[in-house]
């Protein structure tokens, strides 16, 4: 019950924040220690999108297309590995990216330009034992080397068919980007997401078109943010 009731609190907060932004445009104050790009500062909107994000259990950024989805993400992950540093002098934020074949270098770029914190991007190629070697180096740690965070970029189907490796982790952040991908219940792909919200502290799903064909295409994003998070 009061896990609940501390999720819809959280809930209700950032549904004021994105509605104040959104009737009176009233930008909400990021916290003093929060890093900014000295060449990509957030605009307005990508600054509600962190502030109402961050250290969520459960958050969705369903923003247009070109609108900056995945630099809102990136800052919001480098505020939560900069506090979680702070907790930990020895934590490494463990975040798992899951987005189509064709848009995993792009993510790649994305984390080279807009990283304000020292990190590790690896991105999971080749066949099964070369994703595996991938996925071990960019979680092993390296002498010299003290990473923030470090992030696993794979494609959907690379998270299917190298479940046995990817399932052995405890992900701090998986984000699920054009999280329609998964609108199918009764799909595979489907069931491999829903066993990554089981080893993962929090999840995100991004999207421009969170519905393509009918409303019903909602309820596989919102089951793999949490289980009943779909009202069923």
């Amino acid at each position: 019950y009061d896990s609940l009731l501390l999720r819809f609190m959280h809930q209700s907060i950032a549904a004021r924040a994105r509605a104040a932004y959104k009737i009176d445009r009233v930008v909400p104050v990021l916290p003093e220690d929060f890093i900014s790009h000295p060449d990509y500062p957030p605009n307005d909107f990508q600054r509600v999108g962190i502030a109402t994000t961050a250290f969520q259990e459960s958050s969705g950024l369903f923003m247009e297309q070109g609108t900056g989805k995945t630099p809102t993400t990136l800052y919001r992950m480098m505020y939560e590995a900069i506090d979680a540093r702070r907790k930990d002098p020895k934590s490494c934020m463990r975040v798992l990216v899951v987005c189509p074949k064709n848009a995993r270098m792009n993510w790649q770029r994305e984390v080279h330009k807009f990283a304000t914190i020292d990190g590790r991007v690896t991105v999971l190629r080749g066949g099964q034992l070369d994703r595996i070697k991938l996925l071990c180096d960019a979680l092993r740690d390296e002498e010299g080397s003290d990473p923030l965070f470090t992030i696993a970029i794979c494609s959907y189907e690379c998270v299917k068919n190298s479940w046995d490796a990817v399932g052995m982790v405890e992900w701090d952040l998986v984000i699920a980007d054009e999280s329609h991908y998964i609108k199918n219940p009764s799909a595979k792909r489907f069931k491999v997401m829903c066993g990554l919200r089981e080893i993962s502290k929090r999840r995100s799903v991004l999207t421009g078109t969170p519905i393509t064909n009918s409303i019903m295409d909602l309820f596989c994003q919102l089951e793999f943010l949490g289980e009943g998070m779909s009202g069923f």
